[in-house]
């Protein structure tokens, strides 16, 4: 059986070997995707021109001679044959590099998609696809590195790098299998304390991998924790990173709590019908005032909606009384004539948001942004509690992430997210797993006080606690009134 897929002008014939569709064909031969869901035929965001028509790749079956056409990608540069080395950020939805050159001097940033998307929006479906095909870890592992070399060889021959990701991230790449996490007891194979690590696929470079402090706080938060100088601080802080996994950790008395919430992937748009993790094609900000509804984009037609417009947009959508606290839509009989043009039904008489003819959020959508809020701010609960805070003792708030530094504070306010008491305090702190990343590279000293953070921060497991089970269940309701301690603590 015979596939021919094009990209651009480039084609390519392939002998189709049992895979299940489309979507798997693609990913075997290393062509990036969308498949938020992972292929179970839920996101459609895996639409592909296929012999002529578009379809979604992961309910279409190969068949002989099937043609595919696929979006032409860059061309990169002439390879340069300087050596580099490299701080890399690997995120689940992202990959952010800082190149150096043989001084040691900083010559370049660059970021790219991460091509696992094509496996998942989470990590949690990535491993759901290792499960069912051991054989996908080493291809995972080796498309990541095929993109960072690729990445990366317009400005030299990558000799080292450092390696700051989630626990999952880090498992994939080195090779190792990370099925262990996604199952009660969550217990890693390896939290990468012990020392440079081989990735079969990056053999002519050195290599070291940021340690971990538990299954799901990695080497990305400790970079992150190394990068704020969280460790030597003497204040109460609270540092967040918020993404498909809510990383908390609060610092009181000179030890550094931590918990990492499940928010999934809806703050970076994954999962949602309209959400969008290219904010140059999508809105990234909405705004309620004087009774009009107003948005920011960086282009003229936007195709969707980045994770931060997404909290701006539930914020609006309760200032105009469209939603309520329950995240129940007002059906569109109830809804002000004002507004009437925004409320529409679906095909199954839903009431849904409808921006444009692109662009429209769901009450599944709602539902997906409203469990991640929740998620979030019982994370947020579970420190304050067992650490006796009060939201207002907190004297810094320091927000992490790429997603973090879009976000504004009042909407994650207005929506029950984080107390109000957090409004005055917080500040962008942007994108610290890179800063620590780097900050080894140039002074490799300062793995083994990554390595002694890792070791010394307090993991709380929120599978096993009480408070967050209660408060997850209590803070579904959207409302900035909270009850951020929890009460009871006889369990």
């Amino acid at each position: 059986m015979q596939i021919t897929v094009y990209t651009g002008s480039t084609e390519k014939t392939y002998e189709a070997a049992g895979e299940r569709n489309v979507l798997s064909f693609l990913q075997k031969h290393g062509y990036y995707i969308d498949a938020d869901c992972g292929g179970h035929g839920f996101c459609m965001k895996c639409m592909t021109s296929i012999d002529g028509r578009m379809k979604p790749a992961c309910l279409t079956p190969l068949k002989d001679s099937m043609i595919i056409r696929l979006p032409e990608t860059k061309k990169q540069e002439e390879k340069k044959e300087k050596n580099i080395s490299a701080a890399v950020d690997l995120g689940t939805t992202t990959i952010h590099v800082s190149l150096f050159n043989e001084s040691m001097e900083k010559i370049r940033e660059i970021s790219f998609m991460n091509p696992l998307r094509s496996f998942g929006a989470d990590v949690i479906t990535r491993i759901e696809q290792i499960q069912h095909d051991p054989s996908l870890l080493e291809h995972m592992s080796r498309m990541i590195t095929e993109k960072l070399i690729s990445e990366c060889a317009p400005y030299g021959i990558l000799k080292k790098a450092i390696i700051s990701g989630n626990t999952v991230m880090q498992h994939i790449l080195a090779c190792i299998d990370p099925s262990s996490i996604a199952s009660y007891p969550f217990h890693a194979k390896t939290l990468f304390r012990e020392g440079k690590e081989q990735i079969p696929s990056l053999e002519n470079c050195e290599v070291s991998f940021m340690p971990c402090t538990a299954s799901y706080i990695g080497g990305d938060i400790v970079s992150g924790l190394l990068a704020c100088d969280l460790y030597r601080r003497k204040d109460t802080c609270l540092f967040m990173d918020i993404g498909t996994n809510g990383e908390l950790v609060l610092l009181k008395n000179g030890i550094m709590h931590a918990c990492s919430a499940p928010a999934g992937p809806a703050f970076e748009g994954g999962e949602i019908s309209c959400g969008s993790s290219d904010p140059s094609h999508a809105v990234t900000h909405f705004s309620y005032c004087n009774g009009e509804l107003s948005l920011t984009c960086a282009c003229e037609e936007p195709s969707g909606i980045c994770g931060s417009g997404i909290i701006d947009l539930l914020a609006c959508l309760l200032d105009m009384e469209l939603v309520d606290e329950t995240g129940r839509f007002t059906e569109p009989d109830e809804v002000p004539e004002k507004f009437s043009r925004y409320i529409r039904t679906d095909q199954e008489g839903n009431p849904v948001f409808t921006l444009n003819e692109k662009i429209s959020f769901t009450g599944k959508d709602l539902r997906m942004l409203q469990m991640a809020g929740s998620a979030l701010a019982a994370g947020i609960s579970v420190l304050l509690t067992e650490t006796d805070t009060k939201p207002e003792e907190i004297d810094h708030v320091l927000l992490s992430g790429n997603f973090g530094s879009g976000i504004r504070i009042p909407s994650c306010i207005r929506t029950g997210m984080i107390p109000s008491a957090f409004l005055s305090r917080t500040a962008v702190s942007g994108n610290t797993s890179l800063k620590g990343a780097e900050m080894v590279l140039q002074n490799p000293s300062l793995l083994s006080i990554c390595r002694r953070i890792a070791e010394k921060t307090h993991y709380i497991e929120l599978s096993d606690s009480a408070v967050f089970k209660a408060q997850y269940m209590e803070f579904m309701y959207i409302t900035e009134e909270r009850q951020w301690n929890y009460i009871s603590r006889s369990f």
